[in-house]
């Protein structure tokens, strides 16, 4: 088929589908394993993100609502299989997002069945073991498998989990098979086009200067021959008529032609009848007139090489064979392909299609990639609103969320209590939604942060101690470890469970280096914080008798603990609120440092102060008791001033009910038997509190009372005389001196 007059370098050419490029190719991912991805030598994302898969799992639902349709009912499952599952990131997004809308609308006995495929064993067995913690329920419901497979030759696909293997004929339903970055990293011929004639292309390749383990390909350079053939030689008389047209009507150019691709995709498809829905994301062209702009084939190297895949040709044999293609726009070199193989009865695939256009034709994958890439370039970050629908809009991506890290970590803490609800459940979302291959961030940590800013101590304390388990960067591991066992100090010391509160701590020291630290700076502050966190242990068992105090009458969703200085931060988000400290009568706090000095006036011996606490919510709102040192004395009036308040966020969920009671509890470890408070009368919500407990609003109003202001009385008076004098003598007793 080849010219005569073949230079004395032929010898250095290879046809381009034998190139060894090819092989180094299969060595690398071989070699690297999940590697490949983690180490971020191969791009994965734009093609894995949390929309792609979205759109994906759309378009197999319409798919699977078609067969139903169709009478198609099976015992077995409808098999999606994917090529090339690389990271697993695609498979883990389409798995949440799948099975969730899947599992509202099936019937007893449909089953679907994901098989992540690779033709690497070491992949495989990376998947298998690194990512059992968030694929193994998959796996454990029959919902996800795993195959070796090899794209190039293999048509049978043997699922390790289930012990089966996918044979030809052997499937009762047409199986989908998703294909992202798969046909343009195997192998591909290559023709150049010229005025109607046909050339084969070879190519050799010069090594680049600098030999790199990671980037075996950086650096080469491609040289190619052009060999005249009368035809393209394949069994397929339609691949070869197809060739023969476009090199009719295309101007001179490189035409790639993705055999190795359509020969798996028709091995794939005997699996049932000839049928398949394919599903394929990859840098290439849509219209057979972009192919006229190709001299030569468009390499991308990083840690391996992929070449742009010729879709017009894939949708062309398949439409020529009644099958029906759906496709995107093209963005940034992506085309996204969804394509039914063969026709079935007349407007049978309506379902795919309705799905197919919703997920490709209106927002779709490509459109949510423009979009992040903007961000990324604009020099103005979004308001924390924005950042949150858009967060929402990327299905919760961790890319995404690290896309605005820096920005709403500055300002989580001042949102208003219902859109710090949101962050919160965002943050939850996000870390739903991740995979962790073993990238150099570690999410969980920086979740925790999060966290913390938000008060949620115990989900704090659980994303840090999440954190503990991730895999970290060799340098500067054991800092990053002491940081992590300080902050998880610091979250069991504000969920009040002090004991294990100073075993992080001391382990955070240990790390710093204990005597010998390594930071002396770190490691006194530990020190420092160590001593206050004993301190604040002996002050809680003189004053309270115990750590906390809780209601053991009933159940309650709340319990006390003494208000304290490491409790600033949150004391101030709910403290700066004008209308609350008008109504509780407080003093409204102006900074974090304002808080911290607040909380030390106001701590005493006799005037003991509260932290009203929620498991998840950390501090809710504050009660208070203050006494002069003689009313406990013999002979004293064995009365108390109270005051509480509960944070506008935390309202009208029995908070406040419980919060007295607990200050009930106080009173009586301290002997006080009569409670005085001061409550506005606007404050309607404290007012129907004090009615369930069976206060009483005292008719006289003493000098100085503020105006609409009134006393109300809790306690064991019961004449008008007795409470008239017990208020008396309470009263004296909070004369000066």
């Amino acid at each position: 088929m080849s010219d005569s007059g073949i230079s004395s370098q032929a010898a250095d050419y290879t046809a381009f589908a034998r190139s060894p490029l090819w092989d180094l190719q299969r060595q690398y991912y071989s070699e690297k394993g999940l590697e490949a991805w983690a180490e971020a030598q191969v791009p994965h994302y734009v093609t894995s993100h949390p929309v792609m898969a979205m759109a994906y799992a759309q378009i197999v639902l319409g798919f699977w609502r078609d067969l139903k349709a169709q009478g198609l009912a099976s015992d077995q499952p409808l098999y999606i299989i994917e090529l090339g599952a690389g990271c697993g990131r695609l498979a883990w997004h389409f798995l949440l997002q799948f099975f969730e809308a899947f599992d509202a609308i099936r019937g007893p006995d449909d089953r679907v069945c994901y098989v992540m495929t690779d033709f690497c064993a070491k992949t495989l067995e990376h998947w298998r073991i690194r990512l059992h913690g968030k694929l193994g329920p998959f796996i454990e419901q029959g919902r996800l498998d795993f195959a070796l497979f090899d794209v190039e030759t293999d048509g049978q696909v043997a699922l390790q989990n289930q012990g089966i293997t996918l044979t030809p004929g052997s499937l009762e339903l047409p199986p989908v098979v998703i294909a992202n970055y798969v046909f343009g990293s195997i192998r591909q011929d290559l023709f150049f086009l010229d005025k109607e004639r046909l050339y084969e292309g070879w190519m050799k390749v010069e090594p680049g200067a600098e030999s790199d383990p990671d980037q075996p390909f950086a650096g080469m350079t491609p040289d190619y021959q052009k060999r005249r053939i009368t035809g393209p030689g394949y069994p397929d008389q339609q691949w070869n008529r197809l060739i023969e047209d476009y090199a009719r009507r295309l101007p001179p150019c490189a035409l790639l032609f993705p055999a190795c691709g359509l020969n798996a995709l028709e091995r794939l498809a005997q699996l049932h009848d000839g049928n398949l829905l394919l599903l394929s994301a990859d840098r290439g062209s849509q219209a057979v007139t972009e192919l006229a702009s190709q001299q030569t084939p468009g390499i991308a190297c990083h840690g391996s090489f992929t070449l742009p895949v010729n879709y017009p040709v894939l949708m062309d044999l398949i439409e020529a064979n009644g099958g029906t293609c759906w496709t995107s726009t093209p963005s940034n070199d992506l085309s996204i392909l969804a394509a039914c193989r063969r026709a079935a009865a007349a407007g049978s695939w309506r379902e795919t299609t309705s799905a197919a256009r919703q997920a490709l034709q209106a927002f779709n994958p490509n459109d949510f990639y423009r979009i992040k890439q903007t961000l990324e370039v604009e020099g103005q970050p979004l308001d924390p609103a924005q950042m949150l629908a858009f967060l929402r809009l990327a299905r919760w991506d961790t890319k995404v969320f690290y896309l605005f890290f820096p920005h709403i970590s500055t300002v989580l803490a001042q949102l208003s209590g219902s859109t710090q609800e949101q962050w919160f459940r965002a943050l939850g979302e996000v870390w739903r939604f991740h995979l962790p291959i073993g990238e150099d961030y570690n999410l969980a940590f920086d979740l925790g942060s999060l966290a913390t800013e938000l008060n949620r101590w115990r989900a704090a304390a659980q994303w840090f101690s999440q954190s503990l388990e991730s895999p970290a960067p060799a340098q500067d591991d054991e800092q990053r470890l002491s940081n992590t066992w300080f902050n998880l100090g610091i979250c069991h010391w504000q969920s009040d469970n002090y004991s294990l509160a100073e075993t992080c701590l001391l382990k955070a020291l240990e790390l710093e280096g204990g005597d010998q630290a390594r930071n002396a700076e770190d490691a006194a502050a530990i020190r420092r914080t160590i001593a206050d966190l004993n301190d604040w242990q002996d002050r809680c068992a003189r004053l309270l008798g115990a750590q906390t105090l809780r209601l053991t009458d009933s159940p309650s969703s709340v319990y006390a603990t003494l208000l304290g200085p490491h409790q600033a931060r949150a004391l101030y988000r709910l403290q700066r609120d004008p209308q609350l400290c008008r109504l509780a009568g407080v003093e409204r706090l102006s900074s974090i440092d304002h808080a911290r000095d607040w909380v030390r006036k106001q701590q005493s011996d006799h005037n003991l102060v509260l932290g009203i606490q929620h498991p998840d919510l950390g501090l809710v709102g504050v009660a208070a008791l203050a006494y002069a040192p003689g009313a406990t004395a013999p002979g004293g009036s064995q009365s108390a001033r109270f005051h509480y308040w509960i944070g506008h966020d935390y309202q009208n969920h029995g908070h406040g009910l419980q919060a007295m009671k607990l200050l009930h509890h106080l009173a009586e470890l301290r002997g006080i038997h009569h409670l005085f408070g001061l409550v506005d009368r606007d404050n309607a919500s404290s007012l129907r509190v004090l009615d369930k407990l069976g206060y009483q609003r005292l008719p006289v109003q003493p000098a100085g009372t503020p105006q609409g202001r009134h006393y109300h009385y809790w306690g064991q008076a019961a004449s008008e005389p007795e409470r008239h004098g017990i208020f008396s003598r309470f009263l004296g007793e909070q004369e000066p001196g």
